[in-house]
């Protein structure tokens, strides 16, 4: 076990530079590329897939950029939550916009758990980092992450949105 951790580290050190340059090309965000190394290594920490030196460069940039490629997916989806309207309906008039409004917040009321509500509110209306939201609740940054994918996929799909 102690063997693992170790490795896991050289690994890190080692490739660490190479997948923040990664991160920050794909995500153009410095602290969200750290975020995303951090994830990865967390995974690994707690998990038990073994690791082959002759397959860890191309497994840990593979995982890089496949975890950058999900965050933009969840920016995006974020800001459509954030507009708390999807893309083809900010043309509708006012009447729409303002029954969408009431939909999420009848969302947000009924589907939410406390948790999952602070966690959305603190990431979407305050801009906090995930490390930040971790500390002020007091959980760990990976619940945070599957607190916020369970509320986003909740408005997705009581919005219908793709």
């Amino acid at each position: 076990m102690e063997d693992r951790r170790q490795h896991i580290e050289q690994l890190f050190k080692r490739d660490y530079k190479k997948m923040l340059t990664l991160g920050r090309i794909l995500l153009h965000d410095e602290e969200e590329a750290k975020d995303v190394i951090h994830d990865i290594f967390t995974a690994l920490l707690a998990g038990s897939t073994e690791i082959k030196d002759a397959t860890a460069d191309g497994m840990l940039m593979t995982s890089m950029r496949n975890r950058c490629y999900n965050r933009l997916q969840h920016k995006k989806t974020a800001e459509l939550v954030h507009n708390m309207l999807p893309v083809e309906t900010q043309t509708e008039t006012n009447t729409d916009e303002t029954d969408k409004l009431q939909q999420v917040e009848q969302i947000i009321t009924n589907d939410f758990t406390p948790q999952t509500r602070r966690v959305m509110e603190l990431r979407f209306k305050q801009q906090m980092s995930y490390k930040e939201m971790a500390e002020t609740l007091h959980i760990s940054e990976a619940a945070v992450y599957k607190h916020l994918v369970k509320g986003i996929a909740t408005l997705k799909e009581n919005l219908k949105i793709k």
